[in-house]
């Protein structure tokens, strides 16, 4: 449940929020009985449950990936790939076997540190965010998806950049922040037969699909860092998360119960 996004008046959010009303910053959490998920005995002795919440965030690119029909040996292009979400796409995807997983942004030093944990498969695509772009995506063609992960603010034309790396029947997937409208490039996608699909979140079944994933190995939980806090200490934990020490990208800060 996304404690606060969801409680929109209009939608009956306010009504649902008044019953399940604690966050996960209270120690005990009520909630719906379909949103929990037992977790293998395996897992919760080779990770912290720190890192285990990592899940959270992998859960939200790996949804577009299913949700775009990814398949191993494909290429995709997670764009951009150095915010937190979009970083943990690049781990999904390599655990999903892509051939090919392509990361843009502008941060040129996160570029280098993602292939540097991923591997060779990881190829970075240095980007401005200008409509030059274009040219520069042409090069790293053909890709077979394009998950579009945009946080809320940036240029919506900043989505279209990407699609001369697509190839003929790729698929383009709207999983950002992005909610001014941004024009569509009629021609190209229906001569290049482009599938364009938004994904809210995730299905039910990949929260299954990717605890699989971990059991097997395929995706390492270790490549995560994150700070931990103490729920007394909660307000530092805030003033933390929203300093430029925070680094965003691969990196958590996690609130812990308080000693007994």
């Amino acid at each position: 449940m996304l404690q606060g996004l969801i409680a929109i008046e209009q939608d009956g959010g306010q009504k649902l929020q008044s019953y399940w009303r604690n966050g996960s910053f209270a120690e005990k959490v009520l909630v719906p009985l379909e949103n929990v998920h037992p977790l293998p005995e395996s897992l919760l002795t080779r990770y912290s449950p720190a890192q285990l919440l990592e899940l959270n965030t992998a859960l939200v690119p790996y949804g577009g990936f299913l949700a775009g029909k990814l398949e191993p040996g494909q290429r995709v292009l997670i764009h951009p790939a150095t915010g937190h979400f979009g970083s943990s796409g690049v781990a999904i995807a390599v655990a999903m076997g892509a051939s090919a997983v392509l990361v843009a942004g502008r941060n040129k030093e996160v570029l280098k540190e993602l292939v540097k944990r991923f591997g060779p498969r990881v190829i970075p695509v240095a980007v401005e965010g200008k409509e030059s772009d274009t040219e520069i995506y042409a090069k790293y063609g053909p890709v077979d998806m394009i998950l579009n992960i945009h946080p809320p603010g940036v240029d919506p034309k900043q989505v279209v950049y990407p699609l001369p790396a697509l190839k003929f029947g790729g698929s383009l997937v709207l999983m950002g922040g992005i909610f001014e409208e941004f024009p569509i490039p009629y021609g190209e996608l229906m001569r290049k037969n482009i599938i364009v699909r938004g994904q809210w979140m995730y299905d039910r079944s990949a929260i299954a699909k990717a605890v699989g994933l971990i059991e097997a190995g395929l995706f390492d939980l270790s490549a995560f860092e994150h700070k931990s806090y103490k729920l007394d200490d909660i307000h530092e934990a805030i003033e933390f998360s929203a300093s430029k020490e925070n680094r965003g990208w691969l990196y958590s800060v996690v609130l812990e119960p308080n000693s007994k």
